[in-house]
């Protein structure tokens, strides 16, 4: 949860929140693109790693970003402009090593 919470760029606390409600909140637009970004991204690799992989991922700083973490890009680019990247690198990495 505090991946999510990192990437949408929001609490913890406001994610549990959000969880625990009954009636939809819907994040802003670029908050959305992140986690849309971030979903495809757990998709591709989900393929492949565990879950637990999968976060290492996105956490660690990787060189085809630049020694940059996937998270750290999404929670601070535009990810209309970086999605494209992160999803070369997530496919490089999982079908690559």
């Amino acid at each position: 949860m505090k991946l999510i919470a990192y990437i949408g760029n929001v609490s913890v606390r406001r994610v549990q929140f959000r969880l625990g409600l009954t009636a939809p909140v819907l994040p802003g637009q670029g908050d959305e693109q992140r986690l849309r970004t971030a979903y495809q991204i757990a998709g591709t690799l989900g393929e492949r790693y565990s879950s637990a992989t999968t976060q290492t991922w996105f956490r660690g700083r990787n060189p085809d970003l630049q020694y940059i973490a996937p998270a750290r890009m999404l929670r601070e680019q535009d990810p209309d402009e970086i999605g494209a990247q992160l999803l070369v690198a997530a496919s490089s990495f999982a079908y690559a090593g």
